[in-house]
């Protein structure tokens, strides 16, 4: 698949991972809080991520 140079990513366990490029493949990524408190950039993920 082709890069997103719009979706820079450097999680290269994942399956969307652009390889040899620290981007990722999906054309749109679904970023999620991980806690009823969201303050920090810590405190979210990318709910689109499957492992390899």
């Amino acid at each position: 698949m082709a890069s997103n140079h719009c979706i820079a990513c450097s999680v290269d366990k994942c399956t969307h991972h652009a390889s040899g490029e620290n981007y990722c493949t999906l054309e749109k990524i679904n970023v999620a809080k991980c806690d009823c408190n969201t303050h920090t950039r810590e405190d979210t993920e990318c709910n689109s991520f499957q492992a390899k």
